[in-house]
């Protein structure tokens, strides 16, 4: 994209900041919906939280956070399995629209929108009843939802020592 290109989209996104944030959100739901879907597709064998990892890295890599060679450091795999267990805790495809709500969550201004914004009522509303008892619960708790839906020994291992 050229300097006149993104002198343009900033002013857009200045001058109509209501509209970039709601289709940021929108966007963030419908690409980790999307990339959870094509993930699952292609690697049916995996569990639901190898799934999400691969989405959270798949939209850091999209937005230039991370490098694609650092998918595979260990460092940044173990981060991204962190950042998506809570989301994993629920059934497939919940989970997927559970991480867009914690990568909304990240933004300041996009979460702002999303609380207030009317148009995302029921859905805050929806993942708030699934997600408020997963922030509020004790680490066994975590794990029996966790082993529930992820049947890898290997990462409940890991992750449960």
């Amino acid at each position: 994209m050229g300097i006149f290109d993104r002198l343009v989209s900033g002013i857009f996104k200045s001058a109509n900041k209501d509209f970039y944030n709601k289709g940021s959100i929108l966007g963030f739901i419908q690409m980790c919906e999307s990339y959870y879907k094509d993930i699952s597709n292609k690697l049916p064998d995996k569990d639901p939280h190898e799934h999400l990892a691969g989405v959270y890295n798949l939209i850091q890599v999209k937005s230039g956070a991370m490098k694609e060679t650092d998918i595979y450091n260990p460092a940044k795999s173990w981060e991204a399995l962190l950042r998506t267990l809570k989301a994993a805790c629920l059934p497939s495809p919940l989970c997927a629209r559970a991480l867009a709500y914690f990568l909304i969550s990240i933004d300041h201004n996009l979460f702002v929108e999303f609380l207030t914004n009317e148009e995302f009522k029921s859905y805050k509303e929806k993942y708030d009843k699934y997600l408020s008892p997963l922030f509020k619960a004790n680490e066994n708790y975590i794990k029996d939802l966790y082993c529930k839906y992820n049947k890898n020994k290997e990462n409940q291992d890991l992750l449960f020592k």
